[in-house]
């Protein structure tokens, strides 16, 4: 059996196709495709560090002077968000405390 990196394949396909490659395909979660699909089997740590990988992302391109490029795009890929959101569902379902993300 081979195996193979689900977020590399999707990075691959989208920049094939010429579509943007976020940075989360590519470095700290996976695509909320993906999310939605496996989620279920992850420890709440696991989940949890996932979610809070996003937030200090975002902070990190928050704190990105204008004239510099953001290091990772979250505000320039929905899939940021979007993951954040699928994370922030199932840390709710579990009844998991955590700061939420302030958009």
């Amino acid at each position: 059996m081979v195996d193979i990196d689900p977020c590399a394949a999707v990075a691959k396909a989208k920049a094939l196709v010429g579509q943007p490659v976020s940075p989360t395909i590519i470095t700290l979660v996976p695509p909320p495709d993906l999310i939605q699909l496996h989620l279920s089997g992850f420890s709440d740590h696991a989940i949890l560090m996932m979610y809070n990988g996003i937030r200090e992302a975002l902070k990190a391109d928050d704190e990105t002077p204008d004239s510099d490029e953001r290091v990772y795009g979250v505000r320039e890929f929905p899939d940021w968000k979007e993951s954040e959101e699928s994370l922030s569902a199932q840390l709710d379902s579990r009844n998991v405390k955590y700061v939420k993300v302030k958009w």
